[in-house]
């Protein structure tokens, strides 16, 4: 009898293990899957003149400015590309960029660009920085723009 408690006792511990290890599993896989999506997708938020300075250092650079072509007329940064985030083009325009490389995005104070980092996300892109308080707290900065 003793032995037939202990056979029971091993099988229902040795279950009770799968249980937990597959459980782990689980958890594990579930966490590695969540850093790799971090890690694919980022949008990082830059200061005016840390914003600069990634524009400087940038071989090929892909800075858009989400701003309506007014605004984009009124003055925008050297290099900028408009692609107005109101219009129906948006995201057809915005398939045209390299989705491995860092997009730049910019609009007057940062809630449009916001949402344009946004939607690139969603669309795949990889890494995204977005300024701070847009052209509005760049020219704060006395940073250069053209007009």
């Amino acid at each position: 009898m003793n032995s037939a408690l202990i056979v029971c006792a091993l099988v229902l511990f040795a279950f009770g293990c799968k249980d937990i290890k597959e459980t782990e599993g689980i958890v594990e896989t579930e966490k590695v899957a969540e850093v790799k999506a971090t890690q694919q997708q980022k949008t990082v938020l830059l200061s005016p003149n840390d914003f600069q300075n990634q524009i400087i250092k940038a071989t090929e650079i892909q800075l858009i400015d989400v701003r309506t072509l007014e605004e984009f007329s009124e003055g925008h940064i050297a290099s900028a590309k408009n692609i107005n985030i109101k219009s129906n083009e948006f995201s057809a325009q915005i398939e045209t960029l390299d989705k491995t490389k860092a997009v730049y995005l910019y609009c007057r104070s940062g809630g449009r660009s916001g949402q344009a980092a946004d939607i690139l996300t969603e669309m795949g892109f990889t890494l995204i920085y977005d300024l701070e308080g847009g052209i509005t707290a760049w020219m704060d900065e006395d940073l250069p723009t053209v007009k």
